[in-house]
């Protein structure tokens, strides 16, 4: 602080979760704060364009009113609601209030970060449906396989807190790290296997995967049987995505596939999670989908 003004934000090397660690929109607070563009009040447009200061409370019944308006005009579906990166540094707070929002409008069009640029996650879970069971191994994984997600950066794919202090304690207790992504990222450089294919690949190879899987039969029989339906109809699907057939595809070694789809079923817990990259190449929805 310089004269009650916030000049710098680190991170707290004392908190028992992050250790110190802060991702790049925590350290530019001092930034946001200190704008000169950002709004210390309310403000209306004027029929000039123009702003002028508005009391609160007047602004929120004006706004109140015409959502009301435009929801009994063109019906609920006409309003939107939309929560970008930022807002998860209020999420406790601002996010119980945007859902309340919503659901006294009755609009199901709500978008996040996840919507814009990951929209195939949710697709594929409507699709294929899910376990009812919290999600596994997310905290303690013998086998994590990432597919074009870096999450040193990126603050996805591992558990909350100092993401690279937390992977480093995971590969000194064994844990397996294969990543699969054409580019030599943070997290890659640590991979005890890191396939680069083409770009665009991610189906093929998550097929071929799969396709060892079945053919070898490394996947527990008796869970299987009890509890899923469709395993033929898969074998059949990934059949034609032999490792052979998909290296020639990808520009990767068969043996590579074939080392993954081992390593990743022979550990009794893990995990896999694919980012932004696969689904900027069209495929997300089907690579999500897979996945599952």
């Amino acid at each position: 602080m310089d004269n009650k003004r916030v000049t710098k934000v680190t991170g707290d090397p004392e908190n028992p979760l992050f250790g110190g660690y802060t991702c790049i929109k925590g350290r530019s607070q001092d930034s946001y704060i200190n704008h000169p563009d950002r709004l210390l009040y309310s403000l209306k447009r004027q029929p000039n364009n123009k702003f002028k200061p508005i009391p609160i409370e007047q602004a929120l019944d004006e706004i109140s009113g015409r959502l009301s308006d435009i929801r009994d005009a063109y019906s609920p579906r006409a309003i939107a609601s939309y929560a970008g990166t930022m807002l998860f540094t209020s999420w406790a707070t601002t996010m119980p209030m945007l859902t309340a929002l919503m659901d006294s409008l009755e609009s199901p069009m709500r978008f996040n970060t996840d919507t814009l640029d990951k929209g195939g996650k949710l697709v594929a879970l409507s699709l294929h449906g899910n376990w009812m069971a919290p999600a596994q191994c997310f905290d303690q994984p013998d086998v994590m396989l990432l597919i074009g997600i870096n999450p040193i950066v990126t603050f996805t794919g591992l558990p909350t807190g100092n993401p690279g202090h937390w992977l480093k304690l995971q590969k000194k207790r064994g844990m397996k790290l294969i990543v699969v992504d054409p580019r030599r990222t943070q997290v890659s450089r640590q991979a005890d296997l890191h396939l680069r294919p083409k770009p665009g690949m991610d189906v093929a190879i998550i097929a071929s995967l799969i396709h060892v899987i079945i053919k070898e039969q490394r996947f527990d029989k008796e869970f299987t049987s009890e509890n899923i339906s469709g395993l033929e109809t898969l074998r059949l699907a990934v059949a034609p995505f032999s490792p052979n057939a998909v290296a020639k595809q990808t520009n990767v070694e068969a043996t590579d596939l074939i080392s993954i789809a081992r390593t990743f079923a022979g550990q009794s817990r893990g995990y896999v999670m694919a980012g932004t990259g696969p689904h900027m190449s069209g495929s997300g929805t089907l690579t999500e989908y897979l996945l599952l």
